[in-house]
């Protein structure tokens, strides 16, 4: 059997031909990178060249893929946990959405049924089944006290999945977490437990994990699940970034990100404290997927300032992958950087604690150039040197406040003359203002925030665009105006205003604060804070979209360490059984998404969580759920026994409530499954059906109790 995958590579420039030639119990993986111009296509002659190429070489190319049946035992004696291939798509400690990726990812050269094996003797400690993230996973209890996960699989072997059917058939659902005694399922080293799927989220591969306890997942590549191989990481850009309100890089509190070409880039001028960031890339031989890095060091003029390793981590502290990978920056589109820096309360493990925290202060390492240099090593021990060269200075350029008191022009004078364009964004405790449509003949442009009573100095950065910043207290609960005005010697020449609602929340406090139309209130605590925040809401009309006003909640880059809660309030009478709250992407657009149909007192209360600011409003959910693409098509006849039996399922808002959700095949219950990437319901047949008429139901439900249902009949012939 042959497959076929063509992917881009290279920003399109190159094109990669993969090809599997798959016999009855092996499979040799062969990978050509060939160049192409953009818009050159491959014609099944080409292919056929390229084929015959392939065969020619297979001794040297087979050897990219470190071929499994000769290679089957680490280092240390540990069985290998698949065979399909020595390929990685994902390594330890990537960035997931709030998470670190726990394992390493082995491809399956988009195939499934694959063997898994137990790499050492032990005993199934735990089976969980899940429709979404690992979908069927299988806990493997080692003799020194790891534990080794597989997940995503197709099925367990005959045993594990005999036992785990007769439990979803006396529970009646797909869903299933249980642990287990050392005497029930022991295995030895090299029994195959399960098989590769994909079950749960994500494409064909086998997710493997090592942990140290149920709780602390290690780098696998240290227990020896690793491959040789000769391409160098890459260092691809580094940003370094203010990291407090006295502090500046390029006089501005922007981090500035600058490419890495040749090894370095054109130098940086800070004053302060400040933090580097980088994104790296790792390939691995004959592979196309990035991976992660496994170990980043720090110098600054030679001396070792920050070390960070990818070994292991806690799962209570998964949130703190926000501090590892900076989520302001990837807010702004600027993902997977990771910091070479640790702020408190980070306390993860990743980071060799001695080495002054990688923060680099200008007073602290004198004025004047310094060189700060970043190594970069992949798990084979391939390293890459990157040098950057900085310059620390005496004194910021961005003035602090000017003084107490009012602005040098008074605010009134303002009217009437031409208008600015302003943005202001708020980070921590810190507010960077920037007024852009300065007139020529600007001398001088302020900003000035009342009732603080304190005005601001800006600095012109580039033809019409002038930058200030300003320190906010913490105890701020209310409203101020902010007021920019540019100017020349003799008068006022443009100007700008705009109230905006202060809401100050101490990491160690939290609070809450209530519209003054007692609709909504957005609550955090102490606990849900890793650092002092000072936020900005906005109520706006309610859209075509929502029946309440929109609180717009700023800013949208902080990193909660928990959710946060926020209330909707009915100021009549109780919401809609079809309310739900909604949140609208601070970053990426238009579109309202569910959050939450949670209805407290009476119903007069919409209740939501959330990780992150956005805008926040309350929709009516009336469209029913959808169920399309029924197989096998009504009135259908067929001659397999186990035919595929799906369905198509969507909702608009609100989702699919899969617990309300019921499948009936010939009037009987069965246990099904949710895909979740493809949005199908699938029944799980374990047996032949008859030969005969059959027929299948399937009702579902969406998240505020709207119901539909769909049957059909087909023959087997």
């Amino acid at each position: 059997m042959f497959k076929r995958i063509l992917f881009s590579y290279c920003e399109g420039i190159f094109t990669a031909i993969h090809v599997n030639i798959q016999c009855e119990k092996t499979s040799i993986d062969y990978v050509l990178l060939v160049s192409f111009q953009k818009g050159y296509h491959v014609t099944g002659r080409i292919f056929t060249l390229y084929l015959i190429l392939l065969l020619s070489l297979v001794l040297p190319v087979s050897s990219f893929a470190n071929e499994p049946n000769d290679n089957i035992y680490t280092e240390n004696g540990l069985r290998w946990p698949i065979d399909a291939s020595r390929f990685i798509t994902s390594t330890f400690c990537e960035p997931r959405p709030g998470r670190f990726h726990a394992g390493i990812d082995f491809s399956t050269l988009g195939g499934t049924g694959f063997p898994c094996y137990a790499i050492d003797n032990g005993y199934i400690k735990r089976i969980k089944v899940n429709h979404a993230g690992y979908g069927k996973a299988l806990y493997l209890q080692l003799p020194n006290g790891q534990i080794a996960v597989y997940a995503h699989l197709e099925r367990f072997n005959d045993v594990l999945e005999s036992h785990i059917r007769s439990l979803q058939e006396a529970r009646g659902d797909y869903e299933v977490d249980i642990f287990l005694r050392p005497d029930e399922f022991p295995v030895n080293k090299g029994d195959v437990i399960a098989y590769s799927g994909q079950t749960g989220a994500g494409p064909p591969h086998l997710h493997f994990e090592m942990r140290h306890g149920m709780n602390v997942p290690f780098n696998p590549f240290r227990a020896g699940f690793f491959i040789d191989d000769t391409r160098l990481p890459y260092i691809r850009s580094v940003a370094i970034q203010p990291l407090d309100s006295d502090s500046e890089v390029e006089s501005d509190m922007h981090p500035v990100v600058r490419r890495i070409r040749n090894g370095t880039t054109p130098e940086f001028h800070f004053y302060g404290s400040v933090g580097v960031s980088v994104k790296v890339v790792d390939l691995q031989d004959g592979g196309w997927h990035r991976l992660g890095p496994d170990r980043i060091e720090m110098y600054l003029d030679g001396e070792l300032r920050h070390v960070t390793t990818m070994d292991s981590f806690k799962y209570a502290d998964q949130r703190q992958s926000r501090m590892q990978y900076d989520f302001a920056m990837e807010r702004n589109g600027l993902r997977e950087y990771h910091n070479l820096f640790i702020r408190e309360p980070n306390t993860l493990y990743l980071y060799d604690r001695e080495h002054l925290h990688g923060i680099f202060n200008s007073a602290e390492i004198g004025e004047g150039s310094h060189t700060i240099d970043i190594a970069v090593y992949d798990f084979a021990g391939n390293v890459v040197m990157s040098s950057i060269p900085v310059v620390a200075l005496s004194a910021p350029v961005m003035a602090s406040a000017s003084g107490n008191g009012p602005p040098r022009f008074p605010v009134e004078e303002i009217i009437g003359s031409s208008e600015l364009d302003v943005d202001f964004e708020i980070q921590g405790t810190w507010m960077r203002v920037e007024a852009s449509g300065v007139p020529e003949g600007v001398t001088d442009v302020e900003f000035y925030l009342s009732p603080l009573d304190v005005s601001h100095i800006m600095i012109p950065k580039r033809s019409g665009h002038w930058v200030g910043k300003a320190n906010l207290p913490i105890e701020s609960r209310e409203k101020v105006t902010l007021t920019v005005i540019a100017a020349n010697d003799d008068q006022s020449l443009a100007g700008y205003t705009e109230d905006i609602q202060l809401i100050g929340f101490p990491e160690d406090a939290g609070g809450t604060w209530s519209s003054p139309f007692n609709d909504f209130d957005v609550e955090i605590s102490g606990r849900e804070l890793w650092f002092d925040l000072v936020a900005t809401v906005e109520r706006l009309p309610q859209d075509s979209m929502t029946i309440a006003p929109v609180y717009s909640l700023r800013p949208y880059t902080h990193p909660f360490a928990r959710p946060f809660d926020i209330y909707f309030h009915s100021t009549g009478d109780p919401w809609d059984t079809t309310a739900v709250v909604v949140y609208r992407d601070a970053v990426n657009g238009d579109n309202w998404y569910f959050l939450s149909n949670d209805l407290e007192q009476g119903g007069h209360t919409l209740h939501a969580q959330s990780l992150s600011f956005e805008d926040f409003s309350v929709a009516l959910d009336t469209i029913p759920p959808e169920i399309n693409s029924i197989l096998p098509a009504d009135g259908s006849r067929i001659t397999t026994r186990r035919p595929e039996i799906s369905a198509a399922v969507k909702d608009t808002l609100s989702g699919i409530n899969l617990s309300e959700c019921e499948v009936l095949l010939d009037g009987s219950p069965i246990i099904w499954m949710y895909d979740p990437d493809e949005k199908r319901i699938v029944i799980q047949l374990w047996r032949n059906l008859s030969r005969g008429e059959h027929s299948w139901a399937i009702t579902i439900a969406d998240n505020v109790g709207f119901v539909t249902s769909s049957s059909n009949r087909f023959v087997i012939q």
